[in-house]
C-alpha cells in the first residue's frame, strides 16, 4: 500500500489558509521531499500549524468527560474516536478504549453489558447498538 501524501491525495483536500500552507512547504522544502510525507507525519505537521494548546486541551478534557447523554451509539462512538486521537494510548490499546466507552454509555445501556464478556472495542460497539435497538423497538409482549 503507498504510504506517502502524494500517493494518499489527502493533500489534494486543503483550501484557503492549508492549501498556502501547504504549497509553501513545497517551496521552501522542495516537492520530492514534501511530497514523500507518510500521512503520520503529515498529520502531526498539520495539527501543530492549525490547532492551538489550548483546543488540545480542551478536546482532551472533552474526551474524557463526556458521557453519551442522548447521543445514539454511532454518535458516541464517532465522537469518542474523533476526541481519543489526542490519547494515543487510548488508540493503541483496545482495553482502554473499550473500558472508557463502556463507563461513559448511558446508565441503562451500561446495565445490561457484562463487560468482561466484551472481548474488543467493536464487539462493544456492536452489543450497545443492538441493546439500543431494543429499546428502541420493545418486542411486544402477549
Amino acid at each position: 500500500m503507498p504510504s506517502g501524501i502524494k500517493d494518499s491525495l489527502g493533500f489534494s483536500m486543503l483550501r484557503g489558509s492549508t492549501k498556502t500552507w501547504w504549497d509553501n512547504k513545497i517551496i521552501v522544502e522542495g516537492e520530492e521531499k514534501v511530497m514523500s510525507i507518510e500521512w503520520a507525519k503529515f498529520k502531526e505537521l498539520f495539527f501543530k500549524e492549525f490547532r492551538s494548546e489550548s483546543e488540545i486541551t480542551r478536546l482532551r478534557r472533552e474526551f474524557l468527560n463526556t458521557n453519551q447523554g442522548s447521543m445514539t451509539i454511532n454518535e458516541f462512538k464517532i465522537k469518542i474516536l474523533d476526541r481519543a486521537q489526542f490519547f494515543p494510548e487510548y488508540l493503541k490499546s483496545d482495553t482502554l478504549l473499550k473500558e472508557h466507552f463502556y463507563s461513559k454509555l448511558r446508565k441503562s445501556i451500561r446495565e445490561r453489558i457484562s463487560l468482561r464478556q466484551v472481548e474488543s472495542f467493536s464487539v462493544l460497539v456492536d452489543v450497545a447498538r443492538d441493546h439500543e435497538k431494543n429499546n428502541l423497538n420493545p418486542k411486544k409482549k402477549d
